[in-house]
């Protein structure tokens, strides 16, 4: 049989908002393990001490940002509607049941203008950061990076194209330095400077949003897009560091300052890394191999002609530093190249006569010439 519900709307109950929120919500997760009161000791020279009408509490701004990443609410006025009708953001933002939520424009001029600027981001993320290993939650010994792309707001077909001149990263000095080391241990003489300027190339940017950067990679979409280089730790997987720079930017060129960041804010000591293989270049490998981080990089496959040896039947000798052939015949170091790479060739008078000939190399000159990054502690996973 059925039964008539009465309206209970608008009947008056007394009731503690403590016992609203599940016990096992991750806003109540995050408030037993974060104090978010340092915040206001960060914004106070944000905020005019003597004069004006009271600030809204910067404590709740920031957490309403932290609401609406968590839960992927992406509009600010949505996400007043949710904290409206929300009990656990109202718990967690210690707003009462009737007490009013800010306007979306308030809360959205605060964090356009205000903050604009500074760098309180950054240190709201790190303060969090150092909470988490305070309990620990967060070991800094085994660190994770990758980057995904974020669609900006741009048409892909409002562009302008600009030339640019291409100068090398920063981090490339340290790869000129072990190159030069290298050549000089094996009597090579050092290289000449390259007396030849890197061509300007043609890029696209964007009318609507200039800061962003086009982006053209296999199994991706084009267009106007960003990118957040992010690193979690290994523990839990929680983030320790995030950085965005425009589509068109390599992820392998801020790595090592972002991971020497990490290092420096946290204290951390990483014994290894995890990247995909869009890292995977001379310059990273040397660089972790400096930091004696172990890396393990995403395996790219080489492409490989059917009926030819593979690499991996060249067996390298450490200790007088050269390879052996499936026919057993030397293959030995000839020189140490610009871009990181030793360079090992045969005995093209030996080769000329080898079975294996034909399934080795079609170099004009009966040649096998196999390379070796200088830095090898960073294997391919």
């Amino acid at each position: 049989m059925l039964k008539l519900i009465e309206p209970r709307q608008n009947r008056l109950e007394m009731v503690v908002m403590e016992d609203l929120v599940p016990p096992d919500h991750l806003l109540r997760k995050l408030d037993r393990y974060l104090d978010f009161d340092f915040i206001r000791d960060r914004v106070k020279s944000l905020y005019c001490q003597n004069n004006g009408r009271p600030a809204l509490d910067p404590v709740v701004l920031f957490k309403m940002l932290f609401i609406g990443y968590l839960f992927g609410v992406r509009s600010e006025r949505q996400l007043v509607r949710e904290i409206q009708v929300n009990v656990a953001y109202r718990w967690f933002l210690g707003l009462g049941l009737t007490d009013k939520v800010i306007d979306a424009s308030t809360f959205s001029q605060n964090r356009r203008r205000r903050f604009l600027d500074s760098a309180i981001e950054q240190q709201i993320f790190d303060a969090i950061v150092q909470q988490a290993m305070q309990h620990g939650l967060i070991r800094g010994e085994v660190l994770y990076t990758d980057s995904t792309h974020l669609k900006a707001h741009a048409n892909k077909n409002k562009w302008e194209g600009q030339t640019v001149s291409q100068t090398p990263a920063t981090y490339l000095s340290e790869l000129e330095r072990a190159v030069s080391e290298d050549r000089q241990k094996h009597g090579k003489p050092a290289l000449k400077a390259s007396s030849k300027a890197p061509d300007p190339r043609e890029i696209k940017i964007s009318t609507t949003d200039p800061q962003s950067g086009y982006m053209t990679r296999e199994g991706k979409p084009q267009g106007f897009f960003y990118l957040d280089h992010r690193t979690v730790d290994g523990q839990h997987a929680l983030i320790t560091d995030t950085f965005v720079t425009a589509g068109n930017v390599h992820d392998s060129r801020p790595y090592l300052a972002r991971l020497d960041r990490q290092c420096e804010a946290f204290a951390f000591v990483p014994r290894a890394v995890g990247l995909d293989a869009g890292y995977q270049t001379p310059a990273i490998c040397l660089g972790l191999e400096q930091r004696e981080i172990y890396g393990v990089i995403g395996y790219r496959r080489p492409s490989h002609k059917d009926g030819y040896l593979y690499k991996r039947q060249f067996i390298y000798h450490a200790d007088s530093d050269h390879y052996r052939c499936p026919n057993d015949q030397v293959i030995g170091y000839r020189t140490t190249t610009r871009e990181g790479y030793r360079q090992y060739h045969s005995d093209p008078d030996q080769c000329r006569g080898c079975p294996l000939l034909s399934a080795c190399t079609h170099s004009r000159n009966t040649t096998k010439v196999i390379t070796r990054s200088l830095a090898r502690q960073c294997r391919a996973g």
